[in-house]
């Protein structure tokens, strides 16, 4: 598909299944980070306070094998709103970064740098609002999980 980002013709990948696979492992990468790590102060809010609710539940516990499972989830929580406090300090998100990642060319040049720096310099040379990048990632998850259903259902007829 392509889509105007201001002077801009950007060619994006409209299915997972159709990119390269060093780019399909970049935005999953950064969708993840996305899902669990989150990229703004209130992601970060969220998992404070997932973290005190498990604390006091944990709290309320006798069993030990719950307590040790609240453990790992509080220990979780806390690597996950570490990593979101350096995120916040980005001068992009991760959904961006993952919009990046589908990119296949800008103008006609093919994008094929995936480090992270060039995927920032992207994401600021296309001048990509967080919605247009959020648009477009959704939009490619909804084809992808179409058409892998589709396959699926074919595959058994």
């Amino acid at each position: 598909m392509i889509i105007e980002v201001g002077e801009y013709k950007v060619k994006v990948y409209e299915d997972i299944r159709q990119l390269p696979d060093t780019k399909k492992q970049a935005m999953e990468r950064y969708l993840l980070l996305s899902n669990e790590v989150g990229s703004s102060a209130a992601d970060y809010q969220n998992k404070q306070q997932q973290i005190l609710s498990l604390v006091e539940r944990g709290l309320n516990t006798e069993n030990v094998d719950d307590a040790k499972d609240i453990l790992l989830q509080v220990q979780t929580l806390s690597e996950n709103s570490f990593m979101n406090v350096s995120a916040i300090e980005s001068p992009v998100s991760f959904k961006a970064l993952a919009f990046a990642a589908l990119v296949e060319s800008v103008n006609g040049e093919a994008v094929n740098d995936l480090s992270e720096d060039a995927l920032v310099d992207l994401v600021f040379r296309l001048g990509v609002s967080y919605q247009q990048a959020s648009d477009v990632v959704e939009l490619v998850k909804k084809n992808s999980n179409d058409n892998l259903q589709r396959t699926f259902l074919t595959d058994t007829e």
